[in-house]
């Protein structure tokens, strides 16, 4: 589907109040092209690592934003690929409700 802008919204919280934003950015070809690139290249990647049972860690601040990494105990053991089968797997999917959410 050819694509050349986007409506972006957001929120903005701030001390006394708060601000709901909304821009319409349009973007050049070569950008979308090369942002297209780098999501082929990245998802690539990621598929590579799969299949070869291959998981990078990530010692930035990453490891502890949005709540922590889950995974973040094999980080700090010396043979990770031990514990890996005592981690539940998770399949997430935008057509199914969350357990969490399931719950309340």
């Amino acid at each position: 589907m050819p694509v050349n802008m986007c409506v972006v919204r957001g929120i903005g919280i701030q001390q006394k109040s708060i601000k709901h934003l909304e821009a319409i950015l349009q973007y050049p070809q070569w950008q979308i092209d090369r942002w297209y690139s780098e999501m082929l290249y990245k998802v690539n990647t990621l598929i590579g690592f799969w299949k070869a049972n291959e998981f990078p860690m990530n010692y930035g601040d990453i490891c502890s934003a949005y709540g922590g990494c889950p995974m973040m105990d094999l980080c700090q053991v010396k043979q990770p690929e031990n514990w890996v089968d005592s981690f539940e797997t998770r399949i997430w999917s935008p057509l199914t409700k969350d357990i969490k959410d399931a719950a309340a």
